[in-house]
């Protein structure tokens, strides 16, 4: 996409957040109707995407959460098969994603899901701190 002058006044732009905001409502309607505390995700269907990709980003679940502006964190969900160039496997992020201020459960959710899991493991190139 070519710069332009005054980006804020683009038309495309108002549409993608007019529809960004009505995303937004969709799926806190859905929460609430449904009586889901969270959404529960990896962030990417594809756990490397190369950096010369066309695709560019395809695959990622992650942009839910900024793209809404619901809250979410983030934390580690194990790695990958181990593969020659990654001898300890790709790490794997999983995200919780609410309501707006559920930023509390969100937090007690991850704790309790590393703790109950134990998937995150310490890079082996680097001493314990």
């Amino acid at each position: 996409m070519l710069a332009q002058e005054k980006p804020l006044q683009a038309p495309e732009y108002h549409e993608r957040f007019r529809r960004n905001a009505q995303l937004r409502e969709n799926i806190g309607s859905f929460m609430e109707k449904e009586r889901i505390d969270a959404f529960f995700y990896p962030l990417q269907k594809e756990p490397v995407v190369k950096v010369n990709d066309p695709r560019g980003q395809a695959g990622r679940n992650g942009l839910m959460a900024s793209v809404t502006g619901l809250p979410a964190i983030d934390f580690p969900g194990g790695f990958t098969q181990a593969e020659d160039c990654a001898p300890q496997g790709v790490p794997v992020g999983l995200e919780f994603m609410g309501l707006p201020f559920s930023e509390g459960r969100l937090i007690g959710m991850a704790y309790a899901f590393e703790c109950a899991t134990r998937f995150r493991e310490a890079p082996q190139n680097f001493p314990d701190l």
